[in-house]
């Protein structure tokens, strides 16, 4: 016979949590309950801040280059590859970019 959800769940406590608590309670070790500490949760692949400052700057000096032709020129200078993606969205998180049709109506 299963349990459904509201089974499983008594108070907001779920049946496995009541079931560790009982447990450690049992054994005296009340302290391996309190809440833990999590490691960083830093993603290996981000892009460094300096190189984020790098290509902010590069776009304001030189604003006539398409963030393509801003990947090719941070590489060909600064020996450090970006993808155009992430020059894109950099980019669009500071306001850089604007739409192709704001672009048209004001051109």
């Amino acid at each position: 016979m299963s349990m459904s959800n509201t089974e499983k769940t008594v108070k907001g406590i779920h049946r496995n949590t009541r079931r560790k608590f009982s447990t450690e309670e049992k054994k005296g070790r009340l302290d391996g309950l309190e809440n833990q500490v999590r490691a960083s949760r830093r993603h290996w692949n981000r892009i460094p801040g300096s190189v984020r400052r790098l290509v902010v700057e590069m776009a304001l000096d030189r604003s006539d280059l398409t963030p393509r032709e801003l990947v090719w020129h941070i590489t060909d200078t600064h020996d450090y590859f970006v993808s155009e993606s992430s020059v894109y969205h950099i980019l669009k998180a500071h306001d850089l970019i604007t739409t192709p049709q704001l672009q048209r109506r004001l051109g």
